[in-house]
C-alpha cells in the first residue's frame, strides 16, 4: 500500500514539475526532448546536458523546452521514470511465474540480470543512476521503485512460504539494494558475468535447492522459517 501511494505522489511530483502535454503534438515534442536528453547522456557526461544542447539535437527550441519543462533536472526525472517503468515490466513478467521457493530464486535470479541488462543496454540509464546520489528526487524515485519491487517479491513468495511481512519486505529490499551495487561493480568490470555469479552465490541464488539445509539457509535470509517437511528438523526435535 505503501509504495503504491508514494508511486502515486512521484507522478504527480512529475506532472508538477513540467506541462502534462495533451494533444499529439506536444506529446511528440515531450518524446524528442526526453529522446534528445537520452542520447546526449548516453555521449557523455551528464554536466555537458544543457537546455540548449537538448533543444539542439531535438530540432526544438530552448523556449519551447521550457513550456513542458520548468529545468534540465525535471526533463532527467521523467526520462528515470520512463526507464524504471521499462524495468518493472520486465520484472512483472518474472515475479509473476513464481509457484514454489525454487521458482522464487530462480525469478530473483533474473531480476538481477534484467537490472544488469538494462543498464547495460542503456547507458543513459546509467548515466542517470550514477548521477542521480545527488539528485534527491531521482533518490527518492529508485528507492520507491525498490521497495514496491521488494513488495511484490514477498507477495509472490508469501503464497508458498510463511512469513512476517516486514522482516521478509525489509530483507529483500535489502538484497535488491546490494543488487544494486553488485550491477554497477560489473558493469566497470572486464568480466561482468563472472561478478553477477560470485554476488548470486554469496547470497546463495544459485545454490542446490533440493538439499533442505540450503533451503533452510535461503529461507532464513529472507526471514521465512524452516521447511516443515526438512528431516531434520523432526530428528532434532
Amino acid at each position: 500500500m505503501g509504495g503504491t501511494h508514494q508511486r502515486g505522489e512521484n507522478k504527480r511530483m512529475a506532472q508538477d514539475v513540467r506541462r502534462v502535454p495533451k494533444q499529439d503534438r506536444a506529446r511528440k515534442s515531450v518524446d524528442a526532448i526526453l529522446q534528445a536528453t537520452a542520447e546526449l547522456l548516453a555521449e557523455g557526461e551528464s554536466g555537458d546536458v544543457t537546455m540548449s544542447a537538448i533543444g539542439q539535437r531535438a530540432g526544438i527550441s530552448k523556449a519551447a523546452i521550457y513550456r513542458y519543462f520548468p529545468d534540465r533536472s525535471a526533463v532527467v526525472y521523467e526520462l528515470a521514470i520512463r526507464y524504471l517503468a521499462e524495468l518493472e515490466a520486465h520484472l512483472d513478467t518474472t515475479i509473476r511465474s513464481i509457484d514454489s521457493l525454487e521458482s522464487a530464486i530462480v525469478a530473483i535470479d533474473a531480476v538481477i540480470d534484467q537490472f544488469f541488462e538494462l543498464m547495460r543496454d542503456r547507458p543513459a540509464m546509467r548515466q542517470i543512476w550514477i548521477t542521480g546520489r545527488n539528485a534527491p528526487d531521482v533518490q527518492r524515485l529508485m528507492a520507491t521503485t525498490a521497495h514496491e519491487l521488494a513488495e511484490k517479491l514477498y507477495q509472490a513468495m508469501s503464497e508458498h512460504l510463511a512469513g512476517t511481512q516486514e522482516v521478509n519486505v525489509r530483507r529483500i529490499e535489502l538484497l535488491i539494494h546490494m543488487s544494486r551495487a553488485a550491477v554497477e561493480m560489473a558493469l566497470w568490470s572486464e568480466d561482468d558475468q563472472a561478478v553477477l555469479q560470485d554476488f548470486k552465490r554469496s547470497v546463495l541464488l544459485t545454490s542446490k535447492l533440493s538439499d533442505h539445509g540450503v533451503r533452510d539457509e535461503i529461507a532464513e535470509t529472507f526471514g521465512f522459517p524452516p521447511s516443515a517437511d526438512d528431516p531434520s528438523a523432526d530428528a532434532s526435535a
